[in-house]
């Protein structure tokens, strides 16, 4: 007779939101959810006659980092520990099988050699424990008593909670911790990997002597990766497109003619070793090649912009010549977009959603959560189709999301994506679930942890921003720092590109804007008297109306820009949540939505 009893099964890897987001590249970015994503997959396919509900099925590209089965077994705790087993055993045999890749001397057949050797060699002793204390690994099991799936569930998350309260850790170095040069990346970790040419100080110092370097191109010269950050740099993943070429996308997708034909001899003549020199010598008399003034014979996507053709990035005087006179000036006029979007988005309020707080009274809640698990899976694939089309994807775990989108399909991606969300996730619901996100318009050259940083901030910011949350954060960064930040319904984006597109084309004059902070901040602030309050409104919406009659041009039709532009900003921008309170808030909202317009159309073709 069998002891098994009917168990809920939850699992979670962890570390997600450092591992991926802690990223110089977007390889590296794209490598650590693919890392994830394939660890989740392991423990996903470890056990056997199970039940899925989170996820529901597998069958995408990313895999979530959480599931949850219902499991029948009479050892639960065996079956926990089996399954995270499996899943550290294959964490390390991916960084066993990177290190044997690019490592010279070190070929190791399984992790337990590479452990044997430890205790001798300080390198591995270092890679072994940065590598084995990576992964924060969490399971629980939870009996489901006489069929009670609701309670069962319940349990389970209270749980999962306590036991992530109680923060695990491991010593490094036997308590003595890490002393040296940090990791570029995560900035945690020592250093045990620098790329060619690095500043012998940080390999000769007492704490990073052990560091070996790298002879691969895809570690820079003074960056110095840890062992974790050294797995997703070397990660063998299909080919992600750089922010330079995500910010391009558009432009050298309408790219034709001579300027075409320039720019792939540019990539052809210019960077072949073959070629180059040949070229020289045609178009230079007086010709001295200089030992010391190599030729750049590999092509980096920073090469299409003329501000990066510079004495530092091309030695050889004779090709940066060449490349300034003849092939830039070709091309420049055309690939001149330097910006690129980044959006992040999840489901609201899930937590209430999946506690049953919505649950339909002729449904179970284990239906319930299937039901949504299929629908969300359904919903990431076709976010999926819709932002590569478009820019790439990060990830698309079902009501969470992240990836690149070139700034001229910014407005058709969003509005794509909610279409997709209610015809996948509500419609076969019938209920109203949204999702609120954070998008950052981020120049290329902008450090790429501060964009994910900023990203996440704004969506978070996002949801407090409406009770009602379906909210969407965006901000505008420079090279360094945010030149504008504003929050708006999901249902306003579309008002936010027509208005930059009415810029654009000089419908209206961003001027207004100016003239109307400026007259209305002296008249406003909180206000005790309800009918000094809805005078001030009034007086708001009239100075608006004029100052935009006065900014719109002498050609376009004032009904038009009215309807279009004036009644929606009043009404779904200015006045929005409007009270006595909050006023000079709201007022701040509408400046900075009005602006993140004039700078989006400063970046429109």
């Amino acid at each position: 007779m069998s002891n098994n009893k009917k168990h809920l099964f939850l699992f979670t890897i962890g570390p997600v939101q450092s591992f991926i987001t802690q990223a110089r590249k977007t390889q590296d970015l794209y490598a650590g959810s693919q890392i994830l994503s394939i660890l989740a997959q392991t423990g996903l396919k470890s056990l056997k006659n199970v039940q899925p509900i989170f996820p529901s099925k597998i069958d995408v590209e990313s895999v979530p980092n959480r599931f949850l089965y219902i499991v029948e077994t009479e050892s639960p705790k065996k079956d926990g520990a089996f399954v995270e087993k499996k899943v550290r055993d294959e964490f390390y045999n991916i960084s066993l099988g990177i290190l044997n890749k690019y490592m010279k001397g070190y070929k190791f057949s399984n992790w337990d050699e590479l452990c044997k050797l430890a205790p001798t060699d300080i390198f591995i002793q270092h890679f072994k424990q940065q590598i084995e204390q990576h992964l924060e690994i969490y399971w629980v099991f939870e009996e489901i008593k006489n069929d009670d799936y609701n309670t069962a569930y319940s349990n389970i998350q209270q749980q999962l909670a306590s036991m992530k309260n109680i923060r695990r850790f491991q010593q490094f170095n036997q308590g003595a911790g890490e002393k040296g040069r940090k990791c570029s990346l995560d900035g945690e970790r020592n250093a045990l990997f620098f790329g060619e040419g690095t500043n012998s100080n940080y390999l000769n110092s007492k704490w990073n002597s052990f560091a070996i370097t790298l002879e691969s191109t895809k570690v820079a010269k003074n960056e110095g990766l840890s062992a974790v950050s050294f797995l997703k740099r070397m990660y063998d993943s299909q080919s992600f497109p750089s922010t330079i070429e995500i910010a391009l996308k558009a432009d050298i997708e309408n790219i034709s003619g001579e300027s075409l034909k320039t720019l792939n001899e540019y990539k052809d003549i210019i960077f072949n070793p073959n070629k180059i020199v040949s070229l020289c010598l045609q178009n230079f008399t007086d010709i001295n090649f200089n030992a010391k003034q190599p030729f750049i014979t590999s092509f980096d996507t920073e090469y299409y912009y003329r501000e990066n053709i510079t004495e530092e990035n091309f030695p050889n005087p004779y090709q940066r010549q060449m490349i300034l006179e003849k092939f830039i000036p070709s091309f420049t006029h055309t690939l001149n977009t330097r910006h690129y979007a980044l959006i992040s988005f999840d489901g609201d309020s899930m937590g209430q959603w999946l506690s049953g707080e919505y649950l339909p009274q002729d449904i179970s809640l284990l239906v319930f959560h299937q039901n949504i698990s299929g629908y969300l899976i359904d919903f990431a694939k076709e976010a999926t189709v819709i932002v590569n089309s478009s820019g790439k994807t990060i990830y698309a775990g079902g009501d969470d999301f992240l990836g690149f989108v070139n700034i001229q399909y910014l407005s058709s991606v969003l509005v794509s994506l909610q279409e997709a969300f209610k015809e996948k996730v509500n419609k076969p619901l019938n209920q109203s679930l949204s999702f609120s996100a954070g998008i950052v318009i981020a120049h290329y050259k902008t450090p790429l942890n501060d964009v994910l940083n900023q990203v996440r901030r704004l969506q978070g910011n996002a949801k407090k921003s409406f009770d009602d949350k379906n909210a969407s954060g965006l901000a505008f960064m420079n090279r360094s720092s945010i030149i504008g930040e504003t929050y708006c319904k999901n249902d306003d984006l579309c008002l936010l590109f027509d208005l930059a597109k009415a810029f654009k084309n000089k419908e209206i004059s961003s001027t207004f804007l100016f003239k109307f902070v400026k007259n209305c901040k002296p008249i406003i602030g909180q206000l005790s008297d309800e009918f000094a309050f809805t005078a001030q409104v009034s007086m708001l919406k009239v100075e608006l109306k004029r100052l935009i009659k006065r900014a719109k041009s002498p050609s376009v039709d004032w009904h038009n820009i009215e309807m279009s532009i004036y009644e929606p900003l009043v009404n779904t921008i200015l006045l929005r949540g409007f009270n006595r309170k909050n006023l000079e808030t709201s007022i701040d909202n509408f400046a900075s939505f009005v602006k993140m317009a004039e700078k989006i159309a400063g970046e429109l073709k």
